[in-house]
């Protein structure tokens, strides 16, 4: 890779931190936990790879992008988000590339907040018809102890980070 690149990830149970350190191992770009990365050192990189969780349909750090658009949009940013649901908002960032990649949920290791949450989705969701069940409601009713985890799915992201 010519350019000098970084990747900045946000992670709550660990499957997005695997997921950057794969990127930027094989990209050999530095890597950063969000809250160890200053915005005064972007200066330093062309491409900026991000990845957060999704929770809530929302990309966990997307403030940090928001606030700082003004310094990336000159760069080459590439987001991935990480979760059980492909279905979240990347808020006014229309102009950066976007993955998705599946995580790992493992019941027994999440907070109780997540426990709670979980189980009151597993309940309501359990009252539809099966065949109605969204990709998302499947999930969380049978799949939840599941590890999606896979360093081809990252194949996307350095196929576009090399273009």
């Amino acid at each position: 890779m010519d350019s000098k690149c970084a990747v900045i990830y946000k992670s709550k149970y660990g499957s997005t931190k695997c997921y950057a350190g794969w990127i930027a191992l094989k990209l050999g770009a530095d890597l950063y936990e969000l809250s160890d990365f200053r915005i005064r050192d972007i200066k330093k990189y062309d491409t900026i790879i991000y990845g957060g969780s999704i929770y809530f349909g929302k990309l966990s750090g997307i403030d940090f992008l928001v606030e700082n658009y003004d310094k990336l949009k000159d760069k080459e940013v590439v987001l991935f988000g990480v979760g059980i649901d492909d279905d979240y908002k990347f808020e006014n960032l229309d102009d950066f590339d976007k993955f998705y990649l599946r995580g790992s949920i493992d019941f027994k290791n999440i907070s109780i907040t997540d426990k709670i949450i979980i189980n009151y989705l597993r309940s309501k969701f359990s009252l539809k018809d099966e065949k109605l069940l969204s990709t998302y409601e499947n999930i969380i009713l049978n799949q939840i102890d599941s590890d999606f985890l896979d360093k081809k799915n990252i194949d996307s992201i350095i196929n576009r980070s090399k273009a």
